[in-house]
């Protein structure tokens, strides 16, 4: 007979493996946007968006995959890949996404350095 706190880290496990299945789903949407991009040397306005769109998503189901690793006993740790740093970075990205985005849509000299900087890498 299953426990009340057996329960709830079933429903803990049960929620992290949907997460990372979604963290599957944005980084292979990533790759293949990255790689059209490769190939054909430019990216759309509306691909670009996309792609920053996706990478905030992907940052934000990271958070909420390490907060539900944390609160599942130790024998039930779920193993993530570069642990310790890819989750804070991507948890420190996702709360300055906003003040990032309103930077990069705007029309200052500053917003074309940054996104030729981050699409640069890209190619």
């Amino acid at each position: 007979m299953d426990t009340d706190l057996d329960k709830a880290d079933k429903a803990l496990l049960n929620e992290s493996a949907k997460l990372q299945e979604a963290i599957k789903k944005l980084d292979s949407i990533d790759g293949r946007l990255t790689e059209m991009a490769r190939l054909t040397g430019k990216l759309s306005e509306e691909h670009r968006i996309i792609i920053l769109k996706q990478r905030a998503t992907k940052a934000h189901l990271q958070v909420k995959l390490t907060k539900i690793n944390e609160e599942l006993p130790n024998w039930k740790k779920i193993k993530m890949k570069n642990e310790s740093f890819d989750c804070y970075l991507w948890e420190g990205l996702s709360k300055h996404f906003y003040a990032f985005w309103k930077i990069f849509k705007s029309d200052s000299p500053d917003s074309s350095n940054l996104q030729s900087s981050i699409f640069q890498r890209e190619k």
